[in-house]
This record gives C-alpha cells, sequence and structure tokens, in this order.
C-alpha cells in the first residue's frame, strides 16, 4: 500500500472539486490532495509535485463530485509510482496510455460526430497517424443542414470536439515517439519530458473528448426547465455519456500505469 493509499485509507471523506483552490479553503483538486500527501507547499503544479499533469481530468465536465472523487482517486493511487520509476517504465506506459487513448477514447468522440470509419480505423491501428487522420477530417467536417438548428449546432461542436481529442491523442503518441528516441540517445532528461508530456496529452485527449455531451448538456438544460421531456431526456443522455467516457479514460490511466510496476 503506498501513501495515497494510506492517506486515503485515513480519510474516508475526500471530496475533489473543480480548479485550484487556497490551502484554507477545504476544497481540493487531486494534485492539491497529492501535494499534502507528498508534504509539500500546497500546489496544483504538477512539475513541482514531479506528476503528470491531471488536471484536464480533474476539471473535465463530470456529473458529481462523488465521481470525480472516485475516479480521480484511483487513477492517482495507479499513477502514484511515477515520481520512482525509470526512464523505462516512463516510456513503456506513455506508449501504452497513447495507445489506449486512441483506441478507446477516440472512438468515442469520433462516432458521436458521425464518423464511423474513423473510430473503426482507431479501434484497430491505435497509432498516432491514425489519430492524425481522423484529425484531419474532423476539421473537413462541415454540419449538415437540418431543419433543426439546434441539431446542426451539436454535429458541429462533435466535429470540433472530435478534431482537439484527435490532435491531443496525436500529440500524445508523438511524444511518447520523442521520449523513444531521447532515451536511445542517452538524454534522461528530455526522455522525462516527453514522458510527462505524453500522458498530459492524453489527459487533454480524453477531457476535450467530454466536451460534446457537455455541450448537450449545456444547451438542453433551458428546455429542460421549461418541462421539454425531450430535452431533459437528451440532457440526462448527455451527462451519462460524460461520464461514461470519462471513466473509459479513468481506465486506460490505470491500465498503461500497470506499466510502471
Amino acid at each position: 500500500m503506498n501513501a495515497l493509499e494510506n492517506y486515503i485509507q485515513n480519510n474516508k471523506n475526500i471530496i475533489l472539486k473543480v480548479g485550484s483552490h487556497k490551502d484554507s479553503s477545504c476544497e481540493q483538486c487531486i494534485l492539491e490532495l497529492c501535494s499534502a500527501v507528498l508534504g509539500k507547499k500546497w500546489t496544483d503544479n504538477p512539475r513541482i509535485l514531479g506528476l503528470p499533469d491531471l488536471r484536464p481530468l480533474n476539471d473535465a465536465h463530470w456529473t458529481s463530485d462523488k465521481i470525480r472523487t472516485e475516479q480521480m482517486l484511483r487513477v492517482a493511487v495507479a499513477i502514484w509510482p511515477w515520481r520512482e520509476s525509470s526512464v523505462e517504465k516512463k516510456i513503456s506506459f506513455s506508449r501504452k496510455l497513447a495507445e489506449l487513448t486512441i483506441r478507446r477514447v477516440l472512438p468515442l468522440v469520433l462516432r458521436e460526430a458521425n464518423m464511423p470509419n474513423q473510430a473503426l480505423t482507431c479501434e484497430q491501428e491505435g497509432t498516432g497517424e491514425a489519430a492524425a487522420s481522423a484529425a484531419k477530417a474532423a476539421s473537413a467536417v462541415v454540419a449538415a443542414v437540418v431543419a433543426d438548428a439546434r441539431d446542426a449546432y451539436f454535429a458541429a461542436a462533435a466535429a470540433r470536439t472530435a478534431y482537439f481529442a484527435a490532435r491531443a491523442a496525436t500529440a500524445a503518441d508523438d511524444a511518447a515517439d520523442e521520449l523513444a528516441e531521447a532515451w536511445n540517445e542517452d538524454d534522461e532528461d528530455d526522455a522525462g519530458d516527453a514522458a510527462t508530456l505524453a500522458a498530459n496529452s492524453a489527459a487533454a485527449a480524453a477531457a476535450r473528448a467530454t466536451d460534446t455531451a457537455a455541450a448537450n448538456y449545456a444547451a438542453t438544460r433551458a428546455a429542460t426547465r421549461a418541462a421539454d421531456t425531450a430535452a431533459a431526456a437528451s440532457a440526462r443522455a448527455a451527462t451519462r455519456t460524460a461520464d461514461t467516457w470519462l471513466i473509459t479514460a479513468c481506465d486506460c490511466w490505470v491500465e498503461a500505469a500497470k506499466k510502471l510496476s
């Protein structure tokens, strides 16, 4: 059991919030919690803590702080060995996380953007090339002319989200390649930086993937308040989608973290 697991076991009422907080505020994000466990000055700066940047996942559109807390704690526990891991293990972790992000997270938003072929390619190949191709295709998508302007908005939002998620996933894969190259050249500092960049890009891709569901929810809340039954159902479905996608991303982190052991 590592130090974070011990802390969690002894503090049963942990709740994680969006954003950065003052030490005196009684609120915290996942990295601020980690700073307390590490005995460092209160901060959410991943460089100071020597950990990957979990802020995009922490601050993503979770439907509740309870779910945010459950998922972020298991990710943090899984990657806790990062600080002490060798560069070789970080290489393995970063490559695996980039691949899983492309295979499992990116296809979710690509299908939401009505791009099933690109989604299937990413699932089957799991490569940076597949993600880059999806980003190029998403940038060219133009919302179809439909009678319902709101549907057109959602289509455009989905395409934009697919583009940015694919770009982030591509960056994760590129950084993993740079990491391996730096390691082959015996430049351990550069390799460590590339490992962190790969992990951070994967986190950004996962967070981006929830934007479509979040936008859908925000756009339908007003109608929901007006007792529009169809809009209410759409909003509920969107929130469930956001959690499902984010939990999938967290699963990727936990699985990849086995490479750090």
